[in-house]
């Protein structure tokens, strides 16, 4: 600890939630990182209050989505920032996350997607959304697909497609319209699930 840091009381006690010790951070180390990630040789940072941020309008942006407390949503792609908001997005609403190895087969998620009734899938890619989309022809329900890279997918007119960078504006307009949204979606989270 340097100096210029104050002694804390970390809550780990049993009725936290991974939102809750997030915004803890953003309060207390806004400016501190919390995720690196190299882009064409640079090295992108992220800091505790960006990722609160981008959470919070994830979380925002999937609710309008009618994502609700008990859904599902499939994760498929590498380990990336966007990605784990998004699963803690998931968390904060009640919901849970999928995550799968990005080079995971159709026959290795089929029964996992079905079983848990996934509506709602996060994908890295197009080589993802593309996966996604052979499953929903399989017989899946997901409903929403939300995409991090938009390269290959602008001639995509599936139903239920949005871009993360769309998700994160509808979700910022509905936290920038709403105060209280913040704090709500912190707080709703329960450590023993929806």
């Amino acid at each position: 600890m340097s100096r210029a840091e104050p002694a804390l009381a970390w809550n780990f006690e049993t009725d936290t939630t991974l939102i809750r010790v997030l915004a803890q951070n953003a309060e207390v180390f806004p400016d501190r990182v919390a995720m690196r990630e190299k882009d064409k040789g640079i090295w992108n940072q992220t800091t505790w209050q960006q990722l609160l941020e981008i959470v919070l309008c994830c979380a925002a942006g999937l609710e309008e989505l009618d994502f609700k407390a008990g859904d599902v949503m499939l994760v498929l792609g590498d380990n990336r920032p966007r990605l784990y908001a998004g699963m803690l997005a998931a968390g904060a609403l009640g919901g849970y996350a999928m995550p799968a190895f990005p080079d995971a087969t159709l026959d290795e998620i089929r029964h996992f997607v079905h079983e848990a009734g996934a509506r709602f899938a996060l994908a890295e890619d197009q080589e993802q959304v593309d996966k996604i989309l052979d499953l929903r022809e399989q017989g899946a329900t997901i409903e929403h697909i939300i995409y991090d890279d938009p390269r290959g997918l602008a001639a995509y007119a599936n139903p239920g497609l949005i871009s993360w960078d769309t998700l994160q504006a509808k979700g910022a307009e509905l936290v920038i319209r709403n105060p209280n949204l913040r704090n709500e979606l912190i707080a709703r989270a329960q450590p023993e699930g929806p």
